[in-house]
């Protein structure tokens, strides 16, 4: 029996969804989740794990599933693909094999080998959060969820995945693969509240297979969501739930109901890029602000060649700059910006204070985006 209230979706004609409300409830404050009796037994659970166990994927996380190297895994893959993230989780693991190497290490270093993942954000609370666990437990990460989701940059997702897979606690992880696949395994919208989704998965943890294997369990959530459940063109054929299915069970067809997806807006700087003795003008970005803490050029918004000569007052301090001709825009993806990078060889017009200085951008020591190696090589290339 579905309960009234939480918005469920159904086949209509010709394969489109309807969205199916029998009562109008503010869904925020409904409790009760009722799916089908088929949801809290042990079958579909077992069918899951067997598909899993010949399924999966051999990544170097599973094979070597320690806490800390969890941890890692997790944080790099939030907002980034498998394929992605496994050559930075290699090189990440090869500088800091331990807890307390990446708790001794410079922030610098951190970013330096987190660069290429982007959302740089997470390196710096992933760093923050291994200092306090060091500091008060000396070794692995705590067990306690309360105490391991209060962590900086850990949340409900993260801490679930973490403690399920490295410690056996039966705990859900709920991130977008998962999501899907309980929408469209049970007909329910993705668009509904957080507290839905969290009330649900806890559900198969209840007793059975997910509880006595809970970090199978979530990672064979997950590993459906990402190999057979997709966002788009979902190999229905191939699933082992495809008989349980409520969406049209092999017949998918995108619900009108999910939340849409973020379109970002192009952003346009431009690049001020002083070289002397191949080596260019560049600073360190402010903790605080967006690529905070790595090495960047000379930069303003828009889009227009400014009037010679230029004084970048909001810099860490005032830079007059005098641009000499125009190398041509470089395009780049950070988070949900779409940069138009328009590149422009500039010249000082008074001498660089600090904290300006002259380094090789392209060092591989230098934490840096990615961009900046884009626009290096525009600028040799011209």
């Amino acid at each position: 029996m579905y309960s009234q209230g939480v918005r469920y979706i159904f086949p209509g004609r010709r394969g489109a969804f309807r969205e199916a409300s029998q009562k109008t409830v503010d869904t925020r404050e409904q409790d009760d989740i009722s799916p089908p009796d088929w949801f809290t037994a042990p079958e579909w659970v077992e069918r899951l794990l067997n598909w899993y166990t010949k399924a999966k994927r051999p990544l170097p996380w599973r094979r070597q599933p320690e806490p800390y190297r969890i941890w890692v895994s997790e944080v790099m893959l939030q907002q980034t693909r498998v394929e992605t993230a496994l050559p930075h989780y290699q090189r990440f693991l090869e500088a800091f094999p331990r807890l307390e190497d990446l708790a001794a290490a410079p922030e610098e270093e951190v970013l330096r080998l987190w660069s290429g993942l982007g959302y740089y954000q997470r390196a710096r609370r992933l760093h923050q959060a291994a200092r306090l666990v060091y500091e008060r437990y000396k070794s692995e990460p705590p067990r306690e969820y309360e105490i391991f989701s209060r962590l900086p940059g850990v949340g409900p997702y993260t801490a679930g995945a973490v403690l399920s897979i490295a410690y056996g606690l039966p705990v859900p992880a709920v991130d977008g693969n998962v999501r899907r696949v309980y929408s469209r395994l049970l007909g329910l919208a993705e668009s509904l509240p957080p507290g839905h989704w969290t009330r649900l998965a806890r559900l198969p943890f209840s007793g059975g297979p997910a509880a006595g294997r809970p970090g199978d369990f979530n990672q064979a959530l997950m590993e459906l969501g990402a190999l057979v459940c997709r966002p788009a063109a979902p190999r229905c054929g191939e699933c082992p739930l495809q008989s349980l299915c409520a969406t049209g069970i092999g017949s998918w067809v995108p619900s009108t109901t999910s939340a849409r997806s973020k379109r970002s807006e192009p952003v346009h700087w431009v690049v001020f890029l002083v070289r002397r003795d191949g080596k260019y003008l560049m600073h360190r970005r402010p903790p605080e602000a967006l690529l905070g803490g790595l090495w960047d050029f000379p930069i303003r918004e828009g889009c227009d060649r400014p009037e010679s000569p230029v004084r970048l007052s909001d810099s860490p301090a005032d830079l007059i700059l005098r641009p000499t001709g125009r190398l041509g825009t470089v395009r780049h993806a950070i988070t949900f910006r779409r940069l138009h990078l328009h590149v422009l060889p500039s010249e000082l017009s008074s001498p660089a204070p600090a904290p300006w200085t002259w380094v090789h951008p392209l060092d591989e020591d230098l934490p840096r985006s990615s961009y900046v190696d884009k626009v290096v090589r525009l600028a040799e290339k011209g």
